[in-house]
């Protein structure tokens, strides 16, 4: 029988084996990080030294595979018997799983609504500074509203169920209760009011149910316990200068809160629209919108710190026309044809997406319909968030600024094919992580699934920089061909990818798992798999710097 030896220098450690007689004997790379990696000995083809000794590398299962091991930071031992801590075998493509969790929608946090002082710009946004001392109330009864009361300032019209209010005065407060299927509440103001929606259920044919011509702040209250429908019809009846653009349209800032709930459908607008900014208070209750377009739509910015708030939208779930969006708390369940949340304008250097707490499910189905989209930069500290992009060419998160991911818990999925674009003849690919500049993740994990022909998982025109966190990115797609152009499905692509200590990046393609210009390693362990028989897992080409943890290549 032939004699096989393995010569093994580093770490003061010398090992030389005879195993004529054992060839199968199990070996254990022991990481500094208390895991310990198995395999057999026979498994094992050379191994060499880099970099000045500093770098042990190890050929494994006829060349199809290798762990490069840093010496210094990297590699504690090798051993023959079984070591006391954790120990597991090299992985295989089947291995990295990535999975919506349950669990996500119960243990997200929210970030802290703080009131203001008088000093601060949002100090209006904030009902608990302001009493209202005239209150009117609005019933609707089918084909008919009644109004409660006069007040001074205060012109209230009715036609039918159609409410129109003229108030010159500050302080009010109107209560809408009933019901109607041909009503209306319209009103303008040059001052703040509050309207609260007390069990009331209108139906508008001709446009929106309430249509608010105001550019104050209105403070609008989902009454405790109660439970509230708002429709529009499939045309709007056009009023000269005069926008209605949604089943709840706002000229003026739209700040709402309150613990009851509201249905809002529209069959030919914007479900939720303010032409100035909105936001959704901590204490909100529930929100359900169903929109033939938008379902909530801001111009200037939109923030969200509460409430259980779903959308199916025929076009964007949420949409900041001019502004930022900051989502910071409550439940957020989205299903869109276009874009989940959008804030994609040309002045990118404004704009932002900031995701800072509560729970997001965000769905999107059309051909380039991105879960997240931001023109500027993008933010997720604190953030819990599962998104599916079943379009061909779609994102989960698509940004052309600087993304940065910090202590959040992120899990994507795409399902769709590339598209070619004619003009510029190249592919546009599906993508868990579409960035036109830098992308930076610490503290997190990270999941993303790409299935489609040439997709995905990290997509950066910049730089990477990974710390502390767990990383799992698969592209399971086929190529995707016209003439003599493809697209290949990439885990990962870069122009620097860096990777600091305590990070496990777990990472299958059925082309390269990682390509990138550079690659700097100072810890933490890699696993890069390429399900193509030959392909190179990790191709780099300006030059690897291993100088800390594991990076293991599999070519099947």
């Amino acid at each position: 029988m032939m004699k096989r030896e393995l010569c093994v220098l580093g770490i003061g450690l010398v090992l030389c084996l005879d195993t004529s007689a054992q060839e199968s004997i199990p070996v254990w790379f022991n990481g500094q990080n208390g895991i310990s990696r198995q395999v057999l000995f026979t498994d094992i083809d050379s191994a060499s030294f880099l970099y000045g000794n500093t770098v042990g590398s190890f050929y494994m299962n006829g060349g199809m595979s290798s762990a490069m091991f840093s010496l210094v930071n990297g590699l504690d031992s090798i051993s023959f018997s079984v070591p006391e801590g954790q120990s597991e075998p090299f992985p295989s493509a089947g291995d990295f799983d990535v999975e919506f969790s349950p669990d996500d929608r119960t243990t997200y946090v929210n970030a802290e609504e703080v009131i203001p002082g008088e000093d601060d710009p949002d100090f209006n946004d904030f009902l608990e500074h302001y009493t209202f001392t005239n209150t009117l109330t609005i019933t609707y009864s089918g084909g008919k509203a009644s109004c409660d009361r006069s007040v001074k300032g205060v012109t209230v019209n009715i036609s039918g169920a159609h409410v129109n209010v003229v108030a010159n005065v500050g302080k009010l407060r109107f209560v809408l209760k009933g019901s109607t299927d041909n009503g209306s509440f319209k009103i303008a103001s040059d001052n703040k009011f509050r309207i609260d929606l007390s069990g009331v259920d209108i139906t508008n044919p001709k446009g929106a149910a309430i249509n608010i011509q105001s550019h104050k702040s209105v403070y609008l209250v989902l009454g405790k316990n109660t439970t509230n429908t708002l429709r529009d019809g499939s045309v709007y009846e056009e009023v000269e200068n005069e926008d209605q653009k949604a089943t709840l349209f706002s000229e003026g800032q739209l700040l709402m809160s309150g613990s009851g709930s509201l249905s809002v459908t529209s069959l030919s607008a914007h479900g939720i629209c303010s032409d100035d900014y909105i936001r959704l208070r901590d204490n909100l209750g529930t929100l359900t919108v169903d929109a033939a377009v938008d379902g909530i739509n801001a111009k200037k910015r939109l923030m969200m710190y509460g409430g259980k708030v779903r959308i199916d939208a025929g076009d964007d779930g949420l949409v900041a026309r001019m502004g930022h969006i900051m989502l910071m708390g409550g439940e957020l369940d989205v299903t869109a044809v276009d874009n989940g949340v959008d804030a994609t304008y040309s002045q990118n250097d404004t704009t932002y997406i900031m995701i800072g707490g509560g729970f997001q499910r965000i769905e999107t189905t059309g051909s380039k319909g991105h879960c997240i989209s931001c023109t500027g930069r993008m933010y997720a500290d604190s953030a819990t968030v599962q998104t599916l992009a079943a379009g061909d060419a779609s994102k989960c998160m698509n940004c052309y600024g600087d993304l940065s991911i910090a202590d959040s818990r992120i899990t994507m999925k795409t399902m769709g094919d590339p598209m070619y674009n004619e003009e510029e003849m190249d592919f546009s690919s599906a993508s868990g992580i579409r960035c036109r500049s830098n992308l930076t993740v610490t503290d997190s994990y990270i999941g993303v699934s790409s299935i489609g022909a040439g997709g995905k998982g990290f997509n950066c025109d910049g730089n990477i920089r990974l710390d502390n966190s767990d990383i799992t990115l698969v592209s399971s797609g086929g190529y995707a061909t016209r003439d003599t152009d493809s697209v290949k499905p990439r885990a990962l692509e870069c122009l620097k990818l860096s990777i600091g200590k305590d990070v496990t990046l777990n990472i299958c393609a059925t082309h390269h798992a990682i390509n990138a210009a550079s690659y700097e390693q100072r810890g933490g362990d890699v696993f890069a798999i390429s399900t193509n028989d030959g392909t190179l897992p990790v191709k780099v080409s300006a030059g690897l710097n291993l100088t800390g943890g594991m990076l293991y290549q599999s070519k099947y």
